[in-house]
């Protein structure tokens, strides 16, 4: 072997180094990060102090400088062993006060691998598939396989998966011109069931679909892709997938191959839509799901289904109803609410939809708000929201509500007359998820509707967790004795585990399942997670990693987020925690100055985030309300709080409502400003004039904890006062008795509480 031979460095899979085929001794896994380190600076000087503090940032030796140098001298010696020693330096260079990497382009087979996917956009489909096919040819693992948990090469990883990705897609679009579509459904299954979140993916599914003469199973792809983003990300199917779903309908012939080469991909450093796991797939390829059906969405779930379908039924048929789906997070209650969704709009039905939350439980009417703002901002339905009756509730829904007088029993009768109007139309399904945090404003309207729906075309489906419902008066349990069904989901049985375990992982070993069944618990949405990070990590299912998932399967949701998040850069576990904290009030420019970023330094983060499937990015919100509990519950209480003290900071100036600033406020810290308490009483009043008696009581009560409150507190305690008069209780709350007792204020009486 003579040195006169190509040198060939690898990085997609193992790192190694090869001439004439013959694999160099490169040394131990320092040694080799070193080389990887300078692959990924892609011919850039590397300074040696951050060579450094890349490869040794663990466990750094007593002299790192000169571990640097010895790693060096030891990777020329094997990359050039024929030259002398003072002539070695000629792949790796010194440069810019540390080391750069001097080869050809086509000597690193990632470089090679991105020259080829882009010269293939521009080719003939015959000659893209073989540019693609000889592409991908070059993986034989996940990029950087050793270093996948390291900082400095995250980026790279993900930006060269990320390329992968689309190079299969491509491949498979070059495919469709030239092959049997009947033939590759298989294929564009398994891509799907890979990275659902990939809209391309089920794009080129339709297609091979309808043209393999199944036009049916292409609309019904296209419902599946609109359900799964919009269980999993909240959000409607793309222009891509639109576009192509009015094309089916319309039997268009510009569906008909072509033999047009596929689009072009977007450049290398472009970004490409979220996805499901930032490494590739198991060596175990997932089954393809069945046509029309993803076997993730709703596995075991058919008497909700049925019961769900029942309800639509009679909406149909005139009459509506309540029906309640209770389990503990995860169960799989907001797939229930997005198949109900789906199947009510392809039924022309009308829906509105709101998700509580506790971030916006203080919020007086907000989860109303949520169900119907979009039809009183809509210009197409005038008419109905003009008619008579409706005008205290449009009056909530455009915030102007503020008189403390307003009749609690009009404001209702007002929002149950608009939803009469609006089912007059087209008949309507009203949707409530995380019920357990809707706010008491809410609350007593939704139990208000749902005992008088009976004979309108009018349907409630709401979901909820046992044993957290935060809502006094019994709201929750007057609510649901009015329900037609209370659906309590149970756990995923084995042998619904073993179908998921299976569609994500490959065929998998007994004790596998076994192990992911009790692990999990049969809960569909911990399966997933944990399923997904054996993915992401190639992981297969056989006997000898039943103890990875015993590891992961131990820890709750959270933790798996929380681990997640530990891999990655303080600035992105910066972002994360602000978006918990703002909540819908997360945008760039209130996240820049909360986590106190520079605005590149906040996109990297975001993307991030996004590609590591923990939020979606416009607007920046976690992909799962789950996930940014999760966030937040790693926090401290002394995070959190300066946290929101912050969040005050930025919004006040914005001209946010004093109820959303309420809600930080009463979690900030207690600093004797003036200024809070100020804010306290504006949201207390703007609560009070909503009917959210509750929160104004919680507003003024947090008043009343500022230290050095001063000549304020009587105006404050007047102000409980007056809360507490206008709720239909005859108990004064337990607080404002405390605060009654103090001697400032006499001596109470024996009894200061009587009795009814």
């Amino acid at each position: 072997m003579g040195e006169t031979a190509p040198l060939e460095l690898h990085v997609l899979g193992a790192v190694t180094a090869t001439r004439d085929g013959v694999v160099l001794p490169l040394g131990g896994k320092r040694q080799r990060a070193v080389l990887a380190a300078l692959v990924v600076a892609r011919g850039q000087a590397v300074h040696l102090d951050r060579l450094a503090d890349w490869v040794w940032a663990e466990a750094p030796p007593a002299n790192v400088v000169a571990a640097v140098q010895s790693s060096i001298s030891l990777l020329r010696r094997h990359l050039e062993p024929a030259a002398a020693a003072r002539r070695r330096g000629t792949v790796i260079a010194s440069a810019g006060g540390g080391y750069a990497l001097r080869v050809a382009d086509d000597a690193v087979d990632a470089w090679r691998f991105e020259r080829a996917v882009s010269r293939a956009a521009g080719l003939r489909p015959v000659a893209a598939a073989e540019e693609l096919r000889a592409a991908l040819d070059l993986w034989t693992g996940p990029a950087f396989a050793e270093y996948d948990d390291q900082p400095w090469a995250a980026p790279e990883i993900v930006r060269l998966h990320e390329l992968r990705d689309l190079a299969r897609e491509r491949l498979l679009a070059a495919r469709l011109e030239l092959d049997d579509p009947a033939l590759l459904i298989g294929d564009l299954e398994a891509l799907v069931a890979e990275s659902p979140l990939r809209e391309e993916r089920w794009r080129l599914l339709a297609l091979g679909l309808y043209r393999a003469q199944r036009q049916a199973d292409a609309l019904a792809a296209l419902r599946r892709a609109r359900e799964t983003l919009a269980d999993t990300l909240g959000v409607d199917p793309g222009p891509g997938l639109r576009a192509i779903e009015q094309q089916v309908l319309l039997q268009a012939t510009t569906l008909d191959a072509t033999g047009s080469p596929p689009e072009p991909p977007a450049p290398p450093g472009e970004r490409t839509p979220p996805r499901a796991t930032t490494m590739p797939p198991s060596q175990h390829p997932p089954r393809p799901a069945a046509a029309g059906a993803d076997v993730r969405l709703l596995v075991e779930r058919d008497e909700e289904v049925d019961t769900i379908n029942g309800l639509l039924d009679g909406l149909d048929h005139g009459s509506g109803g309540l029906v309640v789906l209770e389990g503990l997070m995860g169960r799989g209650k907001t797939r229930l609410l997005a198949h109900a969704s789906g199947e009510a709009r392809s039924r022309g039905l009308a829906v509105a939809t709101a998700r509580s939350s506790a971030v916006e439980q203080p919020f007086g009417f907000g989860v109303v708000r949520q169900l119907f703002q979009p039809l009183v901002e809509d210009p197409s339905q005038p008419e109905t929201v003009q008619v008579d009756g409706t005008e205290l509730a449009r009056d909530v829904l455009q915030h102007v509500c503020d008189d403390s007088d307003v009749d609690g029993f009009a404001v209702l009768h007002s929002l149950f007359r608009l939803t009469v109007a609006v089912a007059a139309d087209r008949p309507l399904l009203i949707l409530v998820d995380d019920l357990h945090w809707t706010d008491v404003a809410s609350m007593r309207f939704l139990a208000y509707l749902a005992k008088r729906i009976a004979d309108h075309p009018v349907a409630i489906l709401v979901a909820l967790r046992p044993g957290e419902a935060d809502v006094g008066d019994g709201l929750v349990d007057a609510l649901v004795v009015d329900c037609r069904h209370h659906l309590r989901l149970a756990p995923l049985s084995h042998d619904a585990t073993r179908t998921l375990v299976e569609d994500r992982l490959g065929p998998a070993a007994g004790a596998f399942v076994d192990v992911c069944h009790r692990t999990t618990d049969g809960n569909p949405l911990l399966l997933e997670q944990v399923l997904g990070a054996l993915a992401c990590e190639s992981i297969p299912p056989d006997v000898s990693h039943c103890d990875t998932v015993r590891a992961l399967g131990s820890r709750a949701i959270s933790d798996v987020v929380s681990l997640r998040l530990r891999r990655m850069p303080a600035d992105a576990v910066a972002v994360a925690r602000s978006v918990a904290v703002l909540g819908t009030d997360a945008d760039i420019g209130t996240l820049v100055r909360i986590a106190d970023l520079s605005d590149a330094r906040m996109l990297d983060a975001l993307d991030l985030l996004v590609r590591s499937d923990l939020l979606r990015d416009d607007p920046p919100r976690f992909v799962h309300p789950v996930v940014g509990d999760a966030v937040y519950a790693m926090m401290s209480a002394a995070e959190r709080s300066i946290h929101h003290e912050r969040a005050i900071a930025v919004l006040r100036p914005l001209g946010v409502p004093p109820d959303r600033l309420g809600a930080h406020a009463l979690e900030a810290p207690r600093r004797g400003d003036g200024a809070t308490v100020a804010l306290l009483r504006a949201a207390a009043r703007d609560a009070l004039g909503r009917g959210a008696g509750d929160l104004g009581r919680r507003l003024l009560q947090r008043a009343l904890e500022e230290p050095a409150l001063g000549l304020e507190r009587e105006d404050v305690l007047a102000e409980l006062a007056g809360a507490e008069s206008h709720e239909l209780t005859t108990r004064p709350s337990r607080a404002l008795v405390d605060i009654l007792d103090e001697p400032d204020h006499g001596a109470p009486s024996a009894d200061p509480i009587p009795s009814a």
